[in-house]
C-alpha cells in the first residue's frame, strides 16, 4: 500500500498483515488515559504501522438480501467518432484509468474510469485504438496504424513504473505499447510464428516479482521495453484454425511463488523453457481451484471440446461442448460460482449454445444462442443483484444476453446489439465511478448495423458495486490493482474469489455480511513543536464476510471544529479487509492546523458493501491538542 500525501499535508499509510492473539498488541512507550485512549510517549512518535491483531467474529452478522429490479437499459452509447470512420468493434474493450479527473495530480482509482478498444472502418479494414471516458463516452484520443489487428486485444497496466497506465495493443506481427496519452512508446520486433496475427490478446503480469511487469502474448514473454525474455516451443493459448487468436496469460499455477505462462497444452517459465507439455491440442485456457488443494486446475476449450488439466498437465476429463457444430467452435472459458453453491462452474459459448458445466464436466444448464460466424466468443459473470448467485453476460451475433447462473433462464434478451464476433465479450465494471456495475458491450455492423460501444446499466441503478478496472481479456481480479498497478506478487485469485473472467468481488456470500470496524490505536503529540500530530487507527472486520477492494473500503479523517463545523482532512483507500481481526494501523500525520480550533478528530470506515452493524464504524480523538 502506497502512502498518500495529500495537499493538506496529511499522510496515511498502512500494511495489512494480521498478528496472532485476540485484542490489542504490545505497543511502544505509551500512557493510557482514564478514557482508555493511548498516548504515545518517548522521544519520537512510532513511525511504522502498529501491528494488527485478531478479534472475535460476530456469528450473527448477516443481512437480509434486498433484491432490486433487474431492468437493464442503455446508459449511453457512442457509434461514430470525430477523426475517421473506424467505428466497428469486434474485440473485447477494457476499462482502466487514463486521466486525472479530480485534479489531484494523480491518475488512479478515484478518477473516472476510461474505456479502451480497437475499432475498424469496415471498408479498408484499418484499425484505430480509441480511448473514451466512462462517464459519457466522450473521446479522449485515438491512435491508428495499418498493422493493427482489428480483432486483436488490448491490455492496460503501469508497465514502465511511472505511475500511469500504458496500453499494449496487438499488431499483425507484434505488439505496440501506447502511453496513457495515446502516444506510441515502442513496438516489438516481428513475432511471426509465436502469435497467429489475428485476434491475439496480450496479458500483463509481473512474473519475476521485480516491480517491472512482463507482457505475455502467444508463446512469447516480453519485458517492459518490448524485448523478448522467453519463447515457448508448444502451445500459444489458442486454436490454430482460421487464425482465431491466442489467449495465453501468466499466473502462479502451482503456488510455488513463481508465475508460469499458461497455454492450452503447456506451461512455460519466464525464459520460455517448458515446465510441462502434455501432447494435447492447444486451446483457450482459464484457471481456478476445483479440488480445494490451493493450486489451480486449467480449463481448456477449443476444437469442439472442453477439458480440465491438473496442475501438472495431467488430463482429468474431457467432454464435447454443446452447440459446437464445427471442430473449431468453443470460445475462451469463464469460471465462477454460477449457481451460488460455493463451488466453481465453467461457462463456455459455441455456435448455437451457451453452456455451464460442473467441475466434473457434467452439464448444469445450456441456453440457445446464435454465433455461427465464429463460435469462439467468450463471456463474463457478475452477481448484479447481490443474492449470491451470478448472472452470465454474453453477446452473440444479434443479441445481448443475461442468463441466470442458477438455471440459465433468460433475464435479458436485448436486440440492441450486433456483431460479426471473434473472441470478444462484454465486460462488467463501474465505468463512471457511481458505485454500481455497468455492462460494456462491443458493437459491430454485421447482423444488425450497430457500431461502437454501448454501456448498459440498471434503470433503478441498483446493481452491486463493481471494480473500476477490467484491464485485459484474461482478467481475474487479482492480476491488477484498480489504479492500473500490477502487483509484484499477485494474490492467487482462487484463494479468495476462485473465478476467471468474472467481476464478482462479493459473490457467493449469500446472507453473510461484513462488519467493518475501527479501533483507536492512539495519538502522538511528541512532535507538536514541529506542528505535527500523529493519529493511529486499526481498520478491521468482525463480520462473516470479507470486504474486497472492489467495494472501495476506505477511512475518512475529519477535524471537528469548536465552532461546530467539520473539515474532511483526507481519505485513505484500503485493499481487501478480511474477517476475524484488525489490520495494521493506518497512520495519519496531521499538519498545519490551528490546534486551538480543533475540538476532536474523527475517523469513519465505509465501503459499498452492506454490513450488519454500522455502530462501530467510527473512532474519535478528543482535544485539546498540542497545549
Amino acid at each position: 500500500m502506497r502512502c498518500l500525501i495529500p495537499v493538506l499535508l496529511v499522510a496515511g499509510c498502512s500494511e495489512y498483515d494480521l498478528a496472532g492473539g485476540i485484542g490489542q498488541p504490545d505497543l511502544p512507550a505509551a500512557d493510557v488515559t482514564e478514557s482508555g485512549g493511548v498516548v504515545f510517549t518517548g522521544e519520537e512518535c512510532p513511525p511504522e504501522a502498529l501491528e494488527g491483531f485478531d478479534a472475535n467474529i460476530n456469528e450473527d452478522c448477516t443481512n437480509e438480501i434486498e433484491t432490486g429490479t433487474f431492468d437493464p437499459v442503455v446508459k449511453w452509447e457512442i457509434s461514430s467518432f470525430a477523426d475517421n470512420g473506424a467505428n466497428n468493434v469486434m474485440m473485447t474493450p477494457i476499462v482502466t484509468h487514463l486521466t486525472d479527473d479530480d485534479g489531484d495530480g494523480d491518475i488512479d482509482e478515484v478518477d473516472v474510469p476510461d474505456i479502451v478498444f480497437i475499432a475498424y472502418d469496415g471498408i479498408a479494414w484499418v484499425g484505430t485504438v480509441r480511448a473514451i471516458s466512462g462517464d459519457d463516452g466522450h473521446e479522449l484520443w485515438s491512435w491508428s496504424d495499418p498493422s493493427l489487428q482489428i480483432t486483436g486485444g488490448v491490455a492496460a497496466a503501469d508497465v514502465d513504473g511511472d505511475g500511469k497506465v500504458e496500453i499494449a495493443a496487438m499488431l499483425l506481427d507484434g505488439v505496440a505499447l501506447l502511453q496513457h496519452t495515446g502516444n506510441l512508446a515502442w513496438t516489438t520486433h516481428a513475432l511471426a510464428g509465436d502469435i497467429f496475427g489475428t485476434s491475439d490478446v496480450p496479458a500483463i503480469s509481473d512474473m519475476d516479482h521485480d516491480g517491472s511487469p512482463e507482457i505475455v502474448v502467444g508463446r512469447v514473454i516480453l519485458d517492459a521495453d518490448g524485448e523478448i525474455l522467453g519463447r515457448g516451443d508448444a502451445g500459444m493459448g489458442g486454436v490454430d484454425y482460421q487464425n482465431v487468436g491466442t489467449c495465453s496469460f501468466a499466473v502462479d499455477v502451482d503456488a510455488d511463488g513463481e508465475e508460469e505462462v499458461v497455454t492450452g497444452n503447456a506451461l512455460y517459465r519466464l525464459d520460455g523453457s517448458t515446465i510441462w507439455r502434455n501432447g494435447e491440442a492447444d486451446g483457450y485456457p482459464a484457471v481456478a481451484d476445483f479440488d480445494a488443494d490451493g493450486k489451480a486446475e486449467i480449463v481448456v476449450s477449443g476444437q469442439g471440446e472442453l477439458r480440465m488439466l491438473d496442475t501438472d498437465g495431467t488430463l482429468l476429463w474431457r467432454t464435447p461442448i454443446p452447440g459446437a457444430g464445427s471442430a473449431y467452435f468453443g470460445g475462451p472459458p469463464t469460471i465462477a460460482d454460477f449457481d451460488g453453491d460455493g463451488e466453481p462452474e465453467i461457462g463456455v459459448a459455441a455456435g448455437s449454445r451457451y453452456s455451464v458445466m460442473e467441475g466434473d464436466g457434467s452439464i448444469l444448464w445450456q441456453a440457445v444462442t446464435d454465433d455461427a460466424s465464429s463460435g469462439n466468443t467468450a463471456s463474463s459473470v457478475f452477481d448484479f443483484e447481490g443474492d449470491g448467485a451470478a448472472e452470465v453476460v454474453y453477446a452473440d451475433q444479434t443479441r445481448l444476453w443475461v442468463f441466470s447462473g442458477v438455471d440459465g433462464s433468460v433475464k435479458l434478451e436485448s436486440t440492441h446489439h450486433s456483431n460479426g464476433t471473434w473472441l470478444e465479450y462484454p465486460v462488467v465494471a463501474d465505468v463512471d465511478g457511481d458505485g454500481h456495475a455497468d455492462i460494456v458491450v462491443p458493437q459491430e455492423y454485421q447482423y444488425g448495423g450497430f457500431t461502437g460501444i454501448a454501456v448498459f446499466t440498471d434503470r433503478n441503478n441498483s446493481w452491486m458495486p463493481g471494480r473500476r478496472s477490467w484491464n485485459q481479456h484474461a482478467y481475474h481480479i487479482t492480476n491488477v490493482d484498480e489504479d492500473g498497478t500490477v502487483p509484484e506478487t499477485a494474490d492467487l485469485n482462487w484463494l479468495s474469489y476462485n473465478n476467471f473472467r468474472s467481476g464478482d468481488v462479493t459473490a457467493g456470500s449469500g446472507t453473510d455480511a461484513p462488519d467493518l470496524a475501527l479501533t483507536n490505536g492512539g495519538i502522538c503529540e511528541i512532535e507538536c513543536d514541529a506542528g505535527r500530530v500523529l493519529l493511529y487507527v486499526h481498520p478491521g472486520n468482525e463480520g462473516l464476510a470479507p470486504v474486497f477492494a472492489g467495494a472501495h473500503p476506505s477511512i475518512a479523517l475529519y477535524a471537528e471544529k469548536v465552532d461546530g463545523s467539520e473539515e474532511l482532512i483526507t481519505t485513505e483507500l484500503l485493499g481487501d479487509v478480511p474477517t476475524g481481526g484488525y489490520m495494521a494501523s493506518v497512520n495519519f500525520v496531521v499538519e498545519g492546523l490551528a490546534w486551538a480550533q480543533v475540538e476532536a478528530f474523527r475517523a469513519d470506515i465505509w465501503s459499498q458493501e452492506p454490513e450488519c452493524d454500522a455502530s462501530n464504524n467510527s473512532e474519535r480523538w478528543a482535544g485539546p491538542f498540542c497545549e
